[in-house]
């Protein structure tokens, strides 16, 4: 979705939750230059797995692979991810439709996750909205997903910018604020994490980038009772990525 923000903030076909802005999704997700298909692929390594505000892995990192397909306003994603630390391995099929209204842009999708050493698998449905045009070029977006597995859902409000340094270097910080209603079954409910975010692109070529984003995250209300919050808490984290499009 272009302006790069609004994807920066919630389009994401591949790495689903925003607050692990996946900095491969940032830039140039390829919503499809109207009436214009385009592929992009991915490959990156994250220094650990997080997704609701938790270090899913407990520190453990993944390395990713991504394939994204975009048309008018159609796009399709794989994303794999292995970690070289311990037996765990993912795998994300998405779609997504989207579309733009001037400065707002609103989308729908649906994603299957596969968890093969596991054998488990779920679905997700989700929608969010972005709007750009604010002073000082910022962009607010809400995003929500709701898992059929866990019959919960998780809600993440995001307030982001972009500034471009020069033709080849962009940066885009951000702050994303999350929320449990029963995504994490057996975590709290409510607000759940503060994550701060800085991501980079230097694009060498039109078609040839290395993205990179360092963040950190605040743990909100954890409850060390409960399971689900364990691995809720204080981190720092960091990735980087290829990408290639075509």
């Amino acid at each position: 979705m272009r302006p790069a923000l609004l994807t920066l903030l919630c389009f994401q076909v591949a790495n689903l939750h925003a607050e692990n802005i996946d900095p491969d999704l940032i830039f140039d997700r390829p919503e499809g230059a109207r009436g214009q298909a385009e592929v992009q692929i991915f490959a990156g390594l994250e220094s650990r797995y997080v997704s609701e505000g938790r270090d899913n892995l407990d520190g453990a990192g993944l390395v990713t692979g991504t394939v994204e397909a975009g048309w008018e306003y159609l796009s399709l994603g794989a994303w794999y991810a292995n970690s070289p630390d311990v037996d765990y391995d993912e795998l994300q099929l998405n779609a997504a439709l989207t579309k733009n209204w001037g400065d707002f842009e609103a989308y729908v999708n649906y994603t299957h996750l596969r968890f093969p050493l596991d054998g488990e698998h779920d679905n997700e449905v989700g929608l969010g909205a972005a709007l750009g045009g604010l002073p000082a070029g910022f962009v607010v977006a809400v995003d929500s997903y709701y898992s059929f597995g866990s019959s919960g859902s998780f809600i993440e409000l995001t307030l982001a910018n972009e500034y471009e340094i020069n033709d080849c270097l962009i940066l885009a910080p951000a702050v994303v604020f999350g929320m449990n209603e029963g995504y994490i079954s057996d975590g709290h409910n409510g607000a759940n994490h503060v994550t701060l975010n800085l991501a980079a692109e230097y694009a060498f070529t039109p078609s040839f980038a290395v993205t990179a984003h360092a963040a950190y995250n605040f743990a909100l209300n954890r409850d060390v009772l409960l399971p689900g919050d364990l691995l809720l808490g204080d981190f720092f984290y960091a990735g980087a990525s290829l990408r290639w499009t075509f």
